[in-house]
C-alpha cells in the first residue's frame, strides 16, 4: 500500500503504538540476520492461504524486499523455517 488509514475505536491506556515501514525494518538487519529472516514462513491456519513467507519481493516496487508480519493469534498459528538452500527458495525469496 502507498497509503493506509486506520481507525481505533479504543486504545489501551499507557500502551504506545509504533508504526514502522517493514522494508526499512528489514534493511536495518545485518546480512546474516536477513538471510535468517528470508527462510521464515508463518502459518495462518486459513485454508485459502495457509502459509506466507515473512520476507517477499514487493510486486509493485521494483521487486524490493519487504516483510509481511502479523502479531500472533488469530493471524499466526506457527512458524516454519526453510532448512535447505534450494534454488526454488532462492528464487522465491530473492
Amino acid at each position: 500500500f502507498m497509503y493506509q488509514t486506520m481507525y481505533f475505536p479504543s486504545v489501551a491506556l499507557g500502551g504506545d503504538t509504533y508504526f514502522m515501514p517493514l522494508k526499512e525494518l528489514y534493511e536495518s538487519f545485518s546480512p546474516e540476520e536477513q538471510l535468517y529472516l528470508d527462510k521464515l514462513w508463518m502459518s495462518t491456519g486459513r485454508r485459502q492461504a495457509p502459509i506466507h513467507p515473512l520476507v517477499y519481493k514487493h510486486p509493485f516496487r521494483s521487486n524490493e524486499k519487504t516483510m509481511l508480519f502479523h502479531c500472533g493469534k488469530p493471524f499466526v498459528q506457527g512458524w516454519y523455517k526453510d532448512t535447505e538452500d534450494s534454488e526454488e527458495t532462492k528464487e522465491s525469496n530473492g
